[in-house]
């Protein structure tokens, strides 16, 4: 395992390279990359009380299903982010005025300009991922940022990588993933566990809970 030289969360989630935030659908995937996206837009401490590098930064979040206006903003606005930092499309314009879902495949090439043309970029959040992830691997290391991927486990009843099989998602490639899932032990409370890391002091568990759409974190032993 190596270490990386920055990180964006120290020890969860690098820059220069992908991370995968895997769950099953209900879990709170969507509003734990809010709670992320929130954190960087403001340069804000995280659950354990680090901060990351370089200070507040721009997210970029690309989501097939949540409308920017009428999902995403009231729960970035609920976990405090910084909304003049905080880029959220669902669609991208096409040639004749319509919209169409982001695609990775087709879009790639403008997601780089949009990068390079705000110029203070920390972080991409794709949801859910697709076909052609792995071109943001290249993208993140390319340009010392980091990317999210939101991801979709299969059927199953243990966090296990072996739920990725089969998916778009670049396991080999992801350079940390995390799994969200119910406690056993307490039906209102979630976890965030490490499902596959690059160091080798994993840092610990964290627990969260969903109160009013947004995420609130506790550290679990």
């Amino acid at each position: 395992m190596t270490t990386p030289s920055e990180w964006l969360w120290p020890g969860r989630i690098p820059l220069g390279g992908m991370t995968v935030l895997a769950g099953d659908p209900g879990v709170g995937k969507g509003l734990v990359a809010v709670a992320i996206a929130a954190t960087v837009s403001t340069g804000g401490r995280w659950p354990e009380g680090t901060v990351g590098p370089g200070g507040p930064g721009s997210v970029l979040i690309f989501s097939e299903y949540d409308d920017p206006g009428r999902v995403l903003r009231p729960r970035l606005e609920a976990a405090g982010a910084d909304l003049a930092r905080v880029h959220a499309l669902s669609g991208v314009q096409q040639a004749d005025g319509s919209l169409a879902p982001f695609s990775l495949a087709r879009d790639f090439a403008l997601l780089e300009e949009e990068i390079d043309e705000r110029g203070d970029v920390r972080l991409v959040i794709v949801d859910p991922a697709q076909k052609k992830s792995r071109l943001l691997c290249d993208l993140a290391a390319a340009r010392n940022i980091a990317v999210l991927l939101v991801a979709l486990l299969n059927k199953g009843t243990r966090l296990d990588l072996r739920r990725l099989a089969g998916s778009v998602v670049p396991v080999e490639a992801s350079r940390m993933i995390w799994g969200l899932c119910e406690d056993p032990a307490d039906a209102g409370r979630r976890c965030l566990i490490p499902m596959k890391g690059m160091i080798e002091d994993t840092p610990p568990n964290l627990a969260f809970r969903l109160v009013n759409h947004a995420v609130r974190w506790e550290l679990s032993a």
